[in-house]
């Protein structure tokens, strides 16, 4: 009975490996994202609390008086402040990150999909990769993490993924395009990703 379970289950995972599927790459991304979001949980950080704080400001200013503790005023991450304000405007702050957390692992699952399938990687190995990246810290550099909550950085790395992916089918203006719109989520992440990609075309 147990052969039989694990033959079948050999064969399943061989069918798999064997698709390169667009929708079903995306598909086992989703719920793969979506289970390491389950194990971080539902508590949030500082950083969350700060820039939604920020974010819901741009859209509802007078709910704030003259002394409140989020001051930043720049516009380097307005994409990701009408991306984030209008769900606190319409759910309230913890269902607003809780909506954007998993709209957040639909996104990096699209990206994810472009950027693996660039490389010819398999569903299974890129679900494998994404794994063991986050068992490893999912960090790129400066212990910055890429998928434990949503933040601009996080939304700017999504179009960056997706921007090397594009890269990589030599897509170059689709691929500057998406670092544009990171940079408008977060400056520094889709500034410096953008530079690169712009190193590599000339």
């Amino acid at each position: 009975m147990l052969n039989k379970l694990a033959g079948e289950i050999g064969r399943a995972v061989g069918a798999l490996d064997r698709s390169r599927n667009g929708l079903l790459y995306f598909c086992v991304l989703s719920v793969v994202l979506l289970l390491l979001l389950v194990s971080i949980g539902l508590a949030y950080d500082y950083n969350q609390e700060h820039y939604f704080q920020l974010a819901f400001r741009r859209l509802s200013p007078g709910s704030f008086g003259p002394y409140y503790t989020p001051f930043d005023k720049s516009d380097l991450r307005i994409l990701f402040d009408y991306v984030a304000g209008y769900p606190v405007l319409w759910f309230g702050f913890d269902r607003a990150v809780f909506f954007s957390r998993i709209a957040l692992a639909f996104l990096y699952a699209a990206s994810l999909t472009v950027f693996f399938k660039s490389f010819d990687l398999s569903v299974v190995e890129g679900a494998a990769i994404l794994v063991i990246f986050y068992l490893a810290g999912e960090q790129l550099m400066g212990h910055e993490w890429l998928f434990q909550s949503p933040e601009s950085k996080t939304f700017a790395y999504v179009f960056v993924l997706l921007a090397f992916g594009f890269a990589n089918l030599g897509r170059w203006y689709a691929a500057v395009f998406a670092c544009g719109l990171a940079a408008w989520f977060h400056f520094l992440v889709g500034g410096f990703w953008g530079l690169v990609i712009v190193l590599m075309l000339t």
